[in-house]
Order: C-alpha cells, then sequence, then structure tokens
C-alpha cells in the first residue's frame, strides 16, 4: 500500500485527518494564481480538449516545472497522475 492509498483510508476513517500530501505549498498556490488570473492561458488551456492534444500538452507543461530527474520516480509521478484522474473521476 502506498501514501496515497493509505492516507485515503485514514481520511476515510477519521474525517478530521488532514491528509499531508494534499496541502498546497505557495509555489503551487502562485502558480495557480497565475494561471487563474491570465484570461489568455485560461482559453489557450481550455482548448486542450482531446486526447490527441494531451501528450504535447503535458509535455509542454512539464518541462516548465523545476523537477530534477534524480529527485522523482517515474513510479511516483505515475501513482501522482493516476491518483489526481481518479479523484475528478476519470475512468481506467
Amino acid at each position: 500500500m502506498n501514501k496515497n492509498k493509505l492516507f485515503f483510508l485514514m481520511e476515510k476513517i477519521n474525517p478530521d485527518f488532514k491528509n499531508p500530501l494534499n496541502e498546497v505549498s505557495s509555489d503551487v498556490e502562485s502558480m495557480e494564481d497565475t494561471m487563474n488570473s491570465n484570461p489568455t492561458l485560461r482559453i489557450k488551456n481550455s482548448r486542450i480538449n482531446n486526447p490527441q492534444e494531451f501528450k504535447s500538452a503535458f509535455e509542454a507543461w512539464f518541462n516548465t516545472l523545476g523537477l530534477d530527474p534524480n529527485k522523482i520516480s517515474i513510479g511516483r509521478i505515475k501513482a501522482d497522475i493516476d491518483d489526481i484522474l481518479r479523484r475528478k473521476g476519470y475512468n481506467q
């Protein structure tokens, strides 16, 4: 069982439990604020609406992040993306 599943179960058992993986850093808040306050960016992002565009859009966005390949594994990235998509209601 990974941390995401464990914390998910802990939240179900105890509604007062705060999942530390769900806390948003100030860097992420700043990025979200910028994306939400920039109408051009919002419009362009909303036009990426089909599976064929997703891969290129994801790669373009991912390349802008400051992640060091030696500090995060592909497995961790996949698990985080899987968790996000499941919470949003996407099917397997």
